[in-house]
């Protein structure tokens, strides 16, 4: 909602599109795709190698690909917690367990939910520097996206007993430090 309403971003047309789809992740994908043919004089053709730069369609799908991977699951954990589904996650037609989905919900801790919250952020710097500014999408695009990865490999190769030992260490030593040893 943030982006779409910067002054540089969408016009009311754009805005009406984007907030047209009913799923989150398609408006996403939406606000991409809009701001693709604006920046980039595409205003009907399918967005591909014939009319985009090179770079830019390879940018195209590296968002797309971000959009499906890591920000799809988030959407959809976060929609089964809104919806009271804590123990099980039902399948949208809520006729089911959805076996993926319950075992994404009881494997998601402080530290996964840090890393996940990284890739969010960064991944909506990226669609808000295209949204707003060609210049800024091309020139940032290789930062933002670097942080993302940098958070994915975090995400796949972080332990979390190891870090809930050290954040038990680290709160150990702030207690000697401040010299409150007792219970």
């Amino acid at each position: 909602m943030k982006v779409l309403h910067e002054p540089a971003s969408f016009n009311d047309a754009d805005r009406g599109q984007v907030m047209s789809k009913r799923e989150h992740l398609s408006k996403w994908t939406t606000a991409v795709e809009v701001s693709y043919r604006r920046h980039y004089d595409v205003p009907r053709a399918a967005l591909g190698p014939g009319s985009l730069p090179h770079s830019a369609y390879q940018r195209l799908l590296t968002l797309r690909e971000l959009l499906e991977l890591d920000l799809r699951p988030v959407i959809e954990v976060r929609n089964k917690l809104a919806h009271g589904q804590w123990e099980y996650a039902f399948t949208n037609n809520g006729d089911d367990v959805s076996e993926p989905l319950t075992r994404a919900l009881r494997t998601e801790n402080l530290l996964s939910l840090h890393f996940k919250m990284t890739i969010v952020t960064h991944l909506a710097e990226i669609v808000h520097n295209l949204a707003v500014s060609q210049p800024t999408f091309e020139r940032d695009f290789d930062r933002e996206f670097g942080l993302v990865v940098s958070a994915q490999r975090n995400l796949q190769a972080r332990s979390y007993p190891a870090y809930a030992l050290m954040m038990q260490e680290k709160y150990q030593r702030g207690r000697v430090r401040r010299g409150t040893n007792g219970a």
